[in-house]
C-alpha cells in the first residue's frame, strides 16, 4: 500500500541550503481525529436534543488541538529535538473536553455516551417521516 503515512513541514535551513522538515505522522492525526469526530456526533445529539445549539465540544476540541501542534513546534524547537506530538495532543484534548464536560454539568452523559452502527440520525428521521405522510 503506497499511502501517505505523513507530513513534512519545512522548519529551517540547515546551511548550505539543506532544508530541514519537522514531521506530523498519521496517527497524530487520525488518533485524535476519531474522538474528535465523536464529540462531534455527541454536539450533534445534544443539538438534537434541544439542549445545545452550537458544536462547542468540537469547537473547544478544534482549539485545543490547534493549540497542541503550536506547543509541539514551540518546544521542538526550543529544545533542538524530534517530539512526539501525542505527548501534548492528547493531554489538551482530554483536559479541555473534561472542563467543557464538567462545567454543563454533562460528564457522566458523555462518559456513557456510544455510537452504535445501526443508529439513523433524527434529523433525517423526521425528514422521510414527513415525505411519507404526504
Amino acid at each position: 500500500v503506497e499511502a501517505p503515512i505523513k507530513s513534512m513541514f519545512p522548519r529551517s535551513l540547515g546551511g548550505c541550503g539543506k532544508l530541514l522538515h519537522s514531521m506530523l505522522g498519521l496517527g497524530d492525526i487520525v488518533v485524535p481525529g476519531m474522538f474528535i469526530a465523536f464529540l462531534a456526533k455527541w454536539d450533534a445529539v445534544k443539538m438534537g436534543e434541544g439542549k445545545s445549539d452550537t458544536f462547542v465540544y468540537l469547537n473547544t476540541a478544534m482549539v485545543a488541538y490547534t493549540l497542541s501542534l503550536i506547543t509541539t513546534v514551540l518546544i521542538m524547537l526550543i529544545f533542538n529535538a524530534a517530539q512526539p506530538a501525542l505527548l501534548y495532543i492528547v493531554p489538551y484534548i482530554l483536559i479541555a473536553s473534561l472542563m467543557v464536560a464538567l462545567s454543563r454539568s454533562e460528564f457522566k452523559e458523555l462518559w456513557n455516551f456510544s455510537i452504535t452502527e445501526d443508529e439513523e440520525p433524527r434529523a433525517v428521521e423526521k425528514h422521510s417521516k414527513g415525505k411519507k405522510d404526504k
